[in-house]
């Protein structure tokens, strides 16, 4: 006897669940402004991004990313790794 949550379960996988996608609409964006951040979007309304900002598509929404530490940073980083470690720099 299948029990309420097992039902569920088997219910998400024989029926996924689907997002809305932009696909009758196929122009490409080039500014982060022509974004409404309270859509769901697919991954190949992703594709048609064209602007430089970072953005992570997770679920069908958009998050902003965080910006890349600098090579400095980097760098910096992986030396005080070394000497932590006692490892060779060169």
């Amino acid at each position: 006897m299948l029990m309420n949550d097992d039902l569920n379960q088997k219910n998400q996988w024989e029926n996924p669940k689907t997002y809305k996608s932009l696909e009758t609409d196929k122009r490409r964006i080039n500014h982060i402004a022509d974004i409404d951040f309270s859509r769901t979007y697919s991954y190949a309304d992703y594709f048609r991004w064209g602007f430089e900002e970072r953005l992570e598509l997770i679920k069908g929404k958009i998050f902003r990313m965080g910006p890349v530490p600098s090579l400095t940073h980097q760098w910096l980083c992986g030396f005080y790794l070394c000497e932590a470690l006692r490892l060779p720099i060169w």
